[in-house]
């Protein structure tokens, strides 16, 4: 009979250490169904930023295009306006030989204006040599006539 009293309490406790190895194996089937929940999310969510990404990788290879663009607008730009500065500089040198020459046909024109003058001045002299001695001529003739 105390045999049987212990098996029996054996039997109880062996009992009540399976209702707890089943309580437990409860919870942690419940945490793992949780676990396994968070997982997909996880996954689900990993899938999202990886599409993400790939969008973003787009967009970045889109303004690397854009960005290798204006660089090379900015090179172009940069030949321009050094060109534009070269036909700049060579019209100034232009310009400045023209001024040169333009001055010194202006002194030439000058000195000719001036040679001409001259020789106004010599032939109105002349002239008026020339107008004198016809005055004195005919006042000659005249007095020869009378």
């Amino acid at each position: 009979q105390d045999q049987i009293e212990g098996l029996k309490g054996q039997l109880q406790q062996l009992e009540n250490e399976n209702e707890d190895v089943k309580g437990k194996l409860k919870r942690s089937a419940d945490e793992n169904a949780d676990l396994k929940d968070r997982w997909k999310k996880a996954e689900n969510e990993n899938e999202d930023l990886k599409l993400k990404c790939a969008g973003l990788a787009g967009q970045i290879a889109g303004l690397e295009e854009e960005i290798k663009q204006a660089g090379d607008r900015e090179a172009e730009l940069r030949e321009r306006l050094q060109r534009a500065e070269d036909d700049k500089e060579a019209l100034r040198e232009e310009m400045k030989t023209n001024l040169e020459a333009r001055d010194e046909q202006i002194a030439k024109l000058h000195g000719d204006v001036e040679q001409a003058a001259a020789e106004n001045q010599d032939l109105a002299g002349r002239l008026q040599q020339s107008e004198d001695e016809n005055t004195k001529l005919k006042e000659r003739l005249q007095n020869l006539e009378e």
